[in-house]
């Protein structure tokens, strides 16, 4: 078989090298993020970045598992992921330290995440993030908590006008489960929600059987995402009592957020997380970049997956995304000096370097033929004799 010469520089599809200013903006603003959090009162957890399929699966939705990459531990054979996602891994960790943290603990943390590219959508295969978790609380005070945190902590870095997008999963639950149907038929309904499609929604309804009277609530479900306002119109639409419940929390949830200063919107058609989130989950917008920066909500059962039966809300913040909305297109110095020396004089150049270094600058030097590569990389440039 012949084989294509590789480029020596080739890197995998998906992945990136971040440079300079690129990646100071980046190291920067985690280190924003995770100050922001330990104010909070949330303590930094350290996770394996390989865990075991069999374990870290558990928290895993089938999608997250199909894109995950897989390396094979020599030592016991078992199958190892490459850390997808934060927070199954902080529940599992979590649930072994309980008699440490203690039955309510508040734990952050931040890193890469691991994710095969599909290639027709750009994506990438590895980016940051920063999150939280709050375990061992079930009142709404925890939810609220979370999501303010999350919006002061991106407020920190990003200037830009923010749209915060809630919804409760109970209340498509509650519509589900009043159908009773065959779980086959009920997740197809679920996947062609996803897709928008009513005339295969309506061919479902009638193939399911139901006698639920309610059941063309599924059919206006795509027109549920507005205003406030959305919540009344919703309750004049179903009768069961769950999704009558999971309106009632998102209301309350709503006035107890009516200080912030950020758009909110109500989508009760959002069913991406269906099968993970227990009660109000949220997505932050960065409306001036239309690009989505956080994510999170409450997920009562994960915990019992790992045997420790504990509430739980939290977030995640796309630091990477973060990172590109903020940006300005201007770049900042991130050194205070630059010195070189038109003789090339070194001693000279190091001992200036040095006494600069002594007073806390961000100091370095170069060669004099290499002095015009740091033009606008510090604030000041020193030329010596």
């Amino acid at each position: 078989m012949n084989r294509t010469p590789q480029e020596p520089r080739d890197i995998p599809k998906g992945f990136r090298a971040y440079l300079s200013q690129e990646a100071e903006a980046l190291a920067s603003t985690e280190a924003s993020l995770v100050q922001t959090f330990a104010n909070w009162g949330y303590e930094r957890l350290y996770t394996p970045s390989l865990e075991y399929e069999d374990v870290i699966g558990r928290g895993l939705n089938d999608r997250i598992l199909t894109n995950s990459y897989r390396i094979i531990d020599t030592l016991t054979g078992r199958v190892l992921l490459l850390r997808p996602d934060f927070t199954p891994s902080i529940a599992r960790a979590y649930s072994t330290a309980t008699t440490q943290l203690g039955q309510c603990a508040r734990l952050c943390y931040s890193g890469p995440v691991f994710r095969s590219i599909n290639k027709h959508e750009g994506n990438r295969a590895q980016t940051w993030q920063a999150g939280c978790e709050f375990f061992g609380c079930d009142s709404l005070f925890a939810d609220q908590e979370i999501i303010e945190l999350c919006l002061q902590a991106v407020q920190k870095v990003n200037s830009h006008n923010l749209n915060l997008v809630l919804t409760h999963s109970g209340f498509i639950r509650g519509v589900l489960q009043a159908l009773e149907v065959a779980p086959a038929i009920e997740q197809a309904m679920v996947e062609t929600l996803h897709r928008k499609d009513a005339t295969d929604l309506e061919a479902l309804l009638a193939e399911s059987g139901t006698t639920y009277s309610n059941r063309e609530v599924l059919l206006k479900l795509p027109s549920l995402i507005g205003d406030q306002a959305v919540i009344e119109k919703a309750r004049d639409l179903v009768i069961n009592p769950v999704s009558l419940a999971a309106l009632d929390e998102l209301q309350t949830l709503v006035e107890m957020l009516s200080d912030l200063d950020v758009t909110i919107t109500i989508d009760l058609s959002e069913l991406s997380n269906l099968n993970y989130y227990t009660g109000c989950s949220f997505e932050l917008y960065d409306e001036d970049c239309d690009i989505k920066v956080a994510g999170g909500g409450r997920y009562d059962n994960l915990t019992a997956k790992y045997d420790c039966p504990t509430p739980a809300v939290g977030f995640a913040i796309n630091t990477s995304h973060l990172c590109t909305a903020g940006q300005t297109g201007e770049t900042q110095p991130n050194l205070d000096y630059f010195v070189y020396s038109e003789s090339d004089d070194l001693q000279k150049v190091q001992q200036e370097v040095q006494r600069l270094r002594s007073e806390g600058q961000r100091v370095s030097w170069s060669l004099a033929e290499g002095a015009s590569s740091w033009k606008g990389r510090a604030v000041n440039s020193l030329q010596l004799p």
